[in-house]
């Protein structure tokens, strides 16, 4: 096998580029320079700070018929996939007429509904109570 003098050239150039970057990052981890790590400072507190969603108030009760998208996402186990889904089942196939119909939404089972039960209801279209 004949190796051409562009390819010999190549080679040479990519065991360069390996090596000067391999000596640089040597250089760096043996002055304590970019990668050092230490634990001495706690971090910020707004560094730490978990983003919050919007808290979901468990005494109140979401109308399953009546909820807008900002309402199911508070709901556990519920995101936004999931509440638009609820939201065009109940457009295509009307209103609930029992909290255990939205297990019959694609991807809310068992699982999912007994996360929900605790929170949902639903009303008749008149505004009571089934």
């Amino acid at each position: 096998m004949t190796v051409s003098k562009a390819e010999k050239a190549a080679v040479a150039l990519c065991a360069a580029f390996v090596l000067f970057f391999a000596g640089w990052f040597a250089r760096d981890v043996g002055q304590g320079g970019y990668y050092k790590v230490t634990a001495d400072a706690p971090f910020p507190a707004e560094a730490t700070s978990v983003p919050t969603k919007a808290v979901f108030v468990p005494d109140t009760l979401v109308d399953l018929n009546a909820a807008s998208l900002d309402d199911l996402t508070g709901l556990p186990g519920i995101g936004a996939a999931k509440a638009q889904a609820i939201l065009d089942y109940r457009t295509q196939h009307g209103p609930f007429t029992r909290i255990e119909d939205v297990m019959n939404v694609k991807g809310i089972g068992e699982g999912i509904f007994q996360q929900l039960e605790p929170y949902v209801t639903v009303t008749d279209p008149e505004g009571g109570q089934p």
